[in-house]
């Protein structure tokens, strides 16, 4: 159920992130202007040590460095995620935040859980609501299912301290 959940959650963070047409949200770390004077900067800097290197290497390296080199200017993946949150004005709490960012690993298939799977489950499962209530306008509250379904938990852990609704 995680990864299946964990698919539907960038996919709507992508929808979302699509919608936007004030581009308050980029895909970017690092403006354009000064994103070409780095990348000129260090395929100067690789020039200059040339000799040093065999032909083949040097041309495995610039073509690494052309593919891989834009990846190094735009937001991580976790970052897009919470950008859809951002534009649709959802607060994310710690354990939201904890979540999107151990969500890749459970995809991949190394997760170690922060307490269980059914913890994550139903957080995936409520910040997608969060987002589908939120994207077709609806004010209020909402049940917070992470909480509802795990009651068993939260009576045994002082830790959580949730509750049941969420104002959207």
């Amino acid at each position: 159920m995680g990864v299946t959940y964990t698919t539907d959650l960038e996919t709507i963070c992508r929808f979302i992130n699509s919608t936007n047409k004030n581009q308050e949200v980029t895909n970017t770390i690092i403006p354009e202007p000064p994103w070409k004077e780095i990348k000129t900067k260090i395929e100067n800097i690789l020039k200059e040590y040339k000799p040093q290197i065999s032909n083949n290497s040097y041309k495995t390296i610039i073509d690494r460095l052309n593919t891989n080199l834009n990846n190094v200017k735009s937001k991580d993946n976790n970052e897009r995620l919470k950008d859809a949150f951002r534009f649709l004005t959802i607060e994310l709490t710690s354990e939201d935040e904890k979540v999107i960012l151990n969500r890749n690993s459970l995809f991949h298939g190394d997760f170690q859980p922060i307490l269980n799977d059914r913890i994550l489950n139903y957080r995936i499962h409520l910040l997608i609501a969060k987002l589908l209530l939120k994207y077709i306008g609806y004010e209020g509250y909402i049940l917070n299912i992470h909480r509802y379904m795990l009651e068993d938990l939260y009576q045994s852990n002082e830790n959580f301290k949730e509750d049941y609704f969420i104002k959207l």
